[in-house]
Formats: structure tokens, C-alpha cells, sequence
């Protein structure tokens, strides 16, 4: 008999709690084989976006129509494959006299995900037409419709004053999901989205941020007039 020091250094490092072939101390989800690491856009925190909803005119420009707040968590298994995105939107101020809505299109994405993209989480009515899959339908690329009437989730003339009326902000969770989980986080292009408001009784209005295209289904009657140049 040969006696041998044992020189294994317990620093968990090694430790693969569900075998997924990542080192729990690299895996975010360290109990889910199927789920390993989480990436935020456009970071850890919520980004915001602000909307004046006078288009086709300037309006007031106080940007105080619509403000949410919004971020991506991207899910990969441990081949990087996406295994689900989350899209967090917290509505926190509605200074509209209109009902509106908001979307978001992804414009340069796989456009397989047309079909291999499964939707949940979205509050919509009747203002719009979700296909099976939880996209809208007859558009030639992904988009996504967050809410079709703001009145569903927030009052009129909400957190825009310091003496006005004040609401809670109201959150909504966007799940997608690709089926197959055969698309990277590059086949969504997350960083190009294009989100933009509607109207919840003329869906061929919208209103983009600047230099962001308009969807097929958005009407070109609004092009040339008043305030526009497009």
C-alpha cells in the first residue's frame, strides 16, 4: 500500500448541480438543465421610451403621452440556443386624450420566427388581430402588440403632473417563445426593435421613433402632411 496525499481543492468550482454540462458558479439557473444564462437589453435595468401622439403634427412635444419603461431577458441553454426572451414593459405615465396602444417589431429578425414564435402576456381587446402563435397578423415581420387600448391599464392624464392624477405603474411580461430552440439571440436582433403606438380605433396609425420604418400595415395617408416629412 502506497499512501497519496489528497490534493483536491474544495473551491466549487466543478460543482454541475443539473448536469447541463456548466459549472454552477457560471450557470444562472443552476437547478434547470434546460436554462443557463440570462442577458439583459438594453441592460440590467429598464430603458424608457417616451411618446408624443400628436403625429402627423409636432403637438405639445411634452413627451408625456405615453412612458414606459421596458427590458429584454434573454434565456440561452448551455449551447446558447434561445430557450425564451421576456419583455418586461411597465406603463408609467399616459398624458394621451386618445386611446392608444403600443407594439414593437423586430424588423430584422429571422423571419422564420413568423411562424416558430410562440407569444403570451399580451393585454389586447379587439383593436387588433393576433394570429395563433400570439404575433399580429398579415405583417411580414415579427411584431408584437404589448396592449391595444391604454384605457384597459391606465386612465386618462396619469403621473404627467405633480398635482394631477396619480395611478400605480401597471407591468406587463411579454413571453416568446421560438419553437423549435434551434435560434441564437442573433436571429432576434433585439438591439434594432422598432417599437411605435397605435391608435385603438385606426390601426393603420403609427408612430415610430425617428428614422424607424413604418409596418405593413400602417397607412401612408399621414406621409407630406401637416407636421411630416416623410
Amino acid at each position: 500500500a502506497v499512501w497519496s496525499e489528497n490534493t483536491c481543492v474544495d473551491d466549487n468550482s466543478s460543482i454541475d448541480y443539473d448536469f447541463d454540462g456548466i459549472a454552477d458558479i457560471y450557470d444562472d439557473f443552476p437547478d434547470d438543465p434546460n436554462r443557463t444564462y440570462a442577458v439583459y437589453w438594453p441592460a440590467a435595468e429598464a430603458g424608457t421610451l417616451i411618446f408624443e401622439d400628436s403625429y402627423p403634427s409636432m403637438g405639445d412635444c411634452d413627451y408625456n403621452d405615453l412612458v414606459v419603461g421596458y427590458r429584454f431577458k434573454t434565456i440561452t441553454d448551455a449551447f446558447n440556443k434561445v430557450v425564451e426572451i421576456e419583455c418586461e414593459i411597465e406603463l408609467k405615465a399616459h398624458g394621451s386624450d386618445s386611446d392608444i396602444g403600443l407594439a414593437f417589431q423586430l424588423p430584422n429578425a429571422n423571419l422564420s420566427l413568423l411562424t416558430d414564435l410562440n407569444v403570451e402576456g399580451y393585454n389586447t381587446v379587439n383593436a387588433v388581430s393576433i394570429s395563433g402563435n400570439g404575433l399580429e397578423t398579415g405583417q411580414d415581420k415579427p411584431v408584437v402588440v404589448v396592449f391595444d387600448q391604454i384605457s384597459n391599464l391606465m386612465g386618462d392624464m396619469m403621473n404627467t403632473a405633480i398635482d394631477g392624477n396619480r395611478a400605480s405603474p401597471q407591468t406587463i411580461t411579454i413571453t416568446m417563445t421560438p419553437t423549435p430552440s434551434a435560434y441564437y439571440t442573433n436571429d432576434f436582433k433585439l438591439h434594432e426593435w422598432n417599437p411605435f403606438i397605435i391608435q385603438s380605433n385606426n390601426r393603420g396609425y403609427e408612430l415610430h421613433l425617428v428614422n424607424r420604418a413604418p409596418t405593413k400595415l400602417a397607412s401612408n395617408s399621414y406621409f407630406g402632411t401637416m407636421d411630416d416629412s416623410s
